[in-house]
């Protein structure tokens, strides 16, 4: 266990534990290399069972899904954040939108929404370049998302409660929600 990432060791234990008892398992752990560097692995364990139905050993696979689990990371990062800004996009703020809106309703709570339209993008984007128009979405972003949990873009779920509640709508317009 000494290689077990610690969060991960309690729910590795307990499927052990389960596997001494005759119950098959299917795990994805983290493990923490020599190197320092974190790997995920999907563990299958599949007990045998002697003619008394006693467990006399268990069988399985384990096998590194880091780059699995990289690649499925990436692909959230593409389908829900603004490559530019870092923001989250639209479809993102929708689902956290729609999510937070059943929430609010079930409590009997209320939700606002700011849409913010970033006037004359366009003269800066013709007259600057779109570097500098780029660098100005960037700032822009840093500075309205300090506050609202929207500077990183770790892919959390937009149902999550820590879902970013601002986003990149189009080029010049950006949305949040309270």
């Amino acid at each position: 266990f000494e290689r077990v990432y610690p969060a991960d060791r309690v729910k590795l234990r307990d499927a052990i534990e389960s596997a001494r008892y005759g119950h098959r398992y299917t795990l994805e752990y983290r493990i923490v290399r020599p190197d320092g560097m974190v790997s995920t692995a999907q563990e299958v364990a599949v007990p045998v069972l002697d003619n008394d139905g006693r467990v006399v050993r268990v069988q399985g696979t384990l096998q590194d899904i880091s780059e699995r689990v990289d690649a499925e990371r990436r692909i959230r990062q593409l389908a829900y954040f603004d490559d530019l800004t870092g923001l989250p996009n639209r479809a993102h703020f929708r689902e956290a939108l729609q999510s937070a809106l059943m929430r609010e309703s079930s409590r009997g709570g209320h939700c606002a929404v700011v849409l913010i339209n970033v006037d004359r993008f366009k003269r800066v984007n013709e007259t600057l370049g779109q570097d500098a128009a780029d660098q100005v979405l960037q700032v822009l972003a840093v500075r309205l998302g300090q506050g609202y949990g929207s500077s990183g873009a770790d892919g959390a779920s937009p149902q999550s409660m820590d879902a970013p509640r601002m986003a990149r709508l189009s080029a010049d317009h950006l949305g949040l929600y309270l």
